[in-house]
């Protein structure tokens, strides 16, 4: 059983021990649209952009779980999160000489590298924890020399950012038509999660 069935077969278990989740699920999915980050600020961007762009999940259950639980972590700032600019919009995955090319535009301290292959993520995007410019945040409060987290790009789905986020304590996302890389970090939470089956209280 691959990491990312496993993971839904636990959200279904959580879900049917609580139904109190159902409606907060399907909402968040539903609604994805309607929920803004940044809001005002040129690196405005909603759930459904950051957490699913084009894609159509057909687990709405899932899919509104995971985005719940990222919510929840943003909101009650125990993630670090935070807009990267970058001089241009991703193109599609076969353009990989040109999205390098505009990744080696990004905002100091960060360098990001993207991959573009089918499997796997789909670049990497990695600071100097020593730095002067480098993110201010309690969950990157740990004694690393380099920051690393895999980068997403255009359209993808909740639960890979969810296996992500089991494998590295965090993603970055370049959604298509956006000159903003967001990064999302919670390496400390997922210490804590490890030993709850990956749950957070509400």
């Amino acid at each position: 059983m691959s990491l990312a069935e496993a993971i839904k077969l636990k959200i279904y278990e959580i879900v049917e021990k609580t139904p109190d989740w159902f409606p907060i699920c399907f909402s968040f999915y539903k609604n994805a649209s309607n929920y803004l980050i940044d809001e005002g600020h040129p690196s405005q961007i909603s759930y459904k952009d950051l957490f699913l762009q084009e894609y159509a999940s057909g687990d709405t259950l899932t899919s509104g779980y995971i985005i719940g639980q990222f919510h929840a972590l943003i909101v009650s700032q125990k993630a670090a999160f935070i807009a990267i600019a970058v001089p241009d919009e991703p193109l599609a995955n076969s353009q990989r000489e040109h999205n390098n090319y505009i990744l080696k535009g990004i905002a100091q301290p960060f360098q990001a590298e993207f991959d573009g292959t089918s499997w796997g993520e789909d670049g990497t995007i990695e600071w100097d924890a020593q730095d002067p410019l480098a993110p201010n945040h309690p969950e990157l409060a740990l004694n690393r020399d380099v920051w690393r987290f895999p980068l997403e790009v255009g359209t993808c789905s909740p639960i890979t950012l969810w296996v992500r986020f089991m494998d590295w304590g965090g993603w970055a996302r370049w959604p298509y038509h956006s000159q903003y890389i967001y990064l999302f970090a919670a390496p400390k939470q997922l210490m804590i999660m490890k030993n709850s089956l990956h749950k957070f209280e509400w």
